[in-house]
């Protein structure tokens, strides 16, 4: 049936592009790929990923170093209409290794993040000052908080494009009916050039397989959106010396050679290797090489009651930052972030350290704000040590 589907999908592609210069053209391809993303509302997806910065502004030898030492995440996402989980295992340099591990559970409308550091044998760390618990949640701030799954994908930088997110938005919406797109025949596939406020995106798109795409260019400037910021109100966190200083003059990505694939006649971006080059107004140039790949996918899969729970341990009366409404007393009661009765406790000692979750927080919302400023800063730290 799904064979059937797809070869129905590859007879109408081509047919679309007889009107490759129509403005309506270009509907049937966008449709068909919002479908095929679509069907990710119901999948449970393992993921890994390798990144590397270098910057015009480094010496060889520093460039060498990062490429020897990429950031490596390991990630599981798994979804059912809008119950979702995504963890993120990063790898933390050092001797010993360590690992930053993080889970993102959506339900009722909240998002609650929850984060703590794990040893070399990837085992959590017994402190409270290695963990912190935070609630998104605007019935609870009582202001807007962007808590909407591809926002926080988009926070996994660029190798978020193996669930279809790039630059801060998923690929529909550069397509979007306010964009202005031309489309044109490439081979075998469709070519679309979509101009709009979040930038101009250049795909080629695959009938055969969902209309994913094969390889692509985006390119931000000025006000074209990263999400809740533009790209001229980015600032590169450097000191202009041994890392860029100023604002981001453009931003641009490249994707050639994407890898497709099937599960249950489902088509998905299987691999990707994604160049993102960052230009500031002072001239450097930062370079940022993803690869990003899924090790295994599922869709429609039955998911038991604890699938969408975190593993790791929170104690009783953990303290829970409410983002955006600090001062608001919640705690963890061993399964769901209730008010707070007693912050203290028996031994006078309040059940969570202040110094990570308020540090935590700070990094939460540039997390979430924009990913490229968060890895400008997190090497500006590593440089400066």
């Amino acid at each position: 049936m799904f064979i059937r589907r797809a070869h129905m999908r590859n007879v109408l592609g081509v047919m679309a592009l007889s009107h490759c210069m129509s403005a309506s053209g270009s509907d049937l391809p966008v449709a068909a790929m919002t479908a095929t993303l679509d069907r990710f509302e119901n999948c449970e997806l393992r993921g890994a990923a390798r990144s590397t910065l270098t910057s015009t502004m480094l010496p060889e030898s520093a460039n060498q170093e990062s490429i020897r030492n990429p950031e490596t995440r390991d990630l599981l996402f798994r979804r059912s209409g809008q119950k979702a989980l995504l963890s993120e295992t990063v790898k933390v340099l050092g001797t010993p290794p360590a690992y930053l591990h993080t889970d993102y559970i959506f339900t009722n409308g909240d998002l609650l993040q929850i984060q703590a550091t794990l040893d070399e044998r990837r085992e959590q760390v017994k402190s409270n000052d290695e963990l912190a618990v935070l609630l998104h949640s605007e019935r609870l701030a009582g202001r807007p908080e962007r808590k909407d799954i591809p926002s926080v994908l988009a926070a996994l930088n660029d190798s978020g494009l193996i669930f279809g997110v790039l630059g801060g938005h998923s690929l529909p919406a550069y397509l979007s009916a306010s964009a202005r797109i031309t489309q044109s025949a490439e081979g075998a596939f469709v070519r679309l050039d979509s101009v709009s406020s979040l930038g101009h995106l250049t795909v080629s798109l695959d009938p055969g397989y969902g209309y994913l795409p094969r390889k692509l260019l985006l390119v931000k400037a000025g006000t074209d959106s990263m999400g809740e910021r533009s790209v001229g109100e980015i600032r590169m966190a450097g000191d202009g010396k041994r890392w860029p200083a100023g604002s981001v003059r453009q931003l641009t990505w490249t994707a050639e050679n994407i890898a497709l694939a099937n599960s249950s006649g489902v088509p998905y971006i299987k691999q990707v290797r994604l160049e993102r080059k960052t230009f500031s107004e002072a001239g450097p140039v930062v370079t940022l090489t993803t690869d990003a790949e899924v090790t295994e996918a599922q869709f429609k899969p039955v998911f038991g009651e604890v699938a969408f729970t975190t593993t790791i341990a929170i104690p009783n009366h953990f303290d829970v930052t409410i983002v955006g409404a600090q001062q608001l007393p919640y705690e963890w009661n061993g399964s769901d972030v209730v008010p707070s009765v007693a912050r203290v406790t028996g031994s006078g000692e309040a059940a969570t350290g202040f110094g990570r979750p308020f540090l935590i927080v700070a990094n939460v919302l540039l997390v979430l704000a924009i990913a490229a400023y968060l890895l400008f800063q997190r090497l500006a730290i590593k440089k400066s040590t």
